[in-house]
């Protein structure tokens, strides 16, 4: 995005996010671990996260699968990753899902895997549209 003041902006490498004390000629004592395998090294600027991140698993399905000339090219899982605060709702959750894939937000039923500790097995709990994202403890199990 352009614009963004630079206290909003966090750069990451593949897999890892980048602290603003880390120079990046420091990275390459390390570099398999930061995702910077080439050069020059590719770099993700993403704008700051204002609540916490929440990851939407969405199994492989014909509505998120790729059509050409009315063959199928590419079927397969997508996961999406939302900014949101304590005080979103689970509809407002399903709205976001739809202005990214297509799907109407009433055709979708969501989940959550919940569990207070590592050592919990965990379960299952279907989302009521709602419910706030902190009636879950969302922020405490993302």
């Amino acid at each position: 995005q352009k614009g963004m003041a630079v206290e909003d902006v966090v750069l990451c490498g593949q897999s890892t996010v980048l602290t603003d004390n880390v120079k990046i000629c420091d990275l390459y004592v390390d570099w398999m671990g930061y995702g910077l395998e080439d050069w020059p090294p590719r770099l993700i600027a993403k704008p700051r996260v204002r609540g916490f991140e929440l990851v939407v698993d969405v199994p492989a399905s014909r509505d998120t699968s790729v059509w050409e000339a009315g063959r199928m090219q590419s079927y397969f899982d997508r996961q999406l990753i939302f900014d949101v605060q304590e005080n979103t709702t689970v509809e407002e959750v399903k709205v976001l899902i739809e202005r990214k894939l297509g799907i109407p937000a009433a055709r979708q039923k969501l989940t959550a895997f919940l569990r207070e500790s590592l050592g919990d097995a965990g379960q299952y709990i279907p989302l009521q549209n709602e419910k706030s994202m902190a009636d879950y403890k969302m922020k405490q199990h993302c």
